[in-house]
């Protein structure tokens, strides 16, 4: 089995609190995760808004997780990552990791 590092964001501390959209991208994850025969070794959430933020440092911190464990990225879906506004800078630190996005129809 592969080992995964898991990664959910959510825009507003009242997300954060309520679950609201952490819970569908958790069970996302976990869903793929088995589905593929990952191991989950490791999830970061991160609560922030997407808007003028430069750096996500939680995003950055599992990117770095999933570098040492030779693990791969899973994230639920595009959006979690869409606004980070340094996008291109996201992909040249991502490039020597797999990212797996596990995108369905989450609400």
């Amino acid at each position: 089995m592969a080992n995964a590092i898991a990664y959910y964001r959510v825009s507003t501390k009242k997300q954060g609190q309520s679950g609201l959209g952490l819970q569908a991208q958790q069970t996302a994850v976990e869903s793929y995760a088995a589905n593929d025969g990952l191991t989950l070794v490791d999830s970061f959430t991160e609560v922030e808004t997407g808007t003028n933020k430069r750096t996500r440092p939680t995003l950055q911190a599992a990117m770095k997780a999933a570098k040492k464990n030779d693990a791969v990225l899973l994230i639920a879906k595009l959006d979690r990552l869409a606004m980070f506004i340094s996008f291109r800078a996201f992909w040249k630190a991502a490039s020597s990791l797999w990212l797996l996005i596990c995108q369905k129809s989450i609400t």
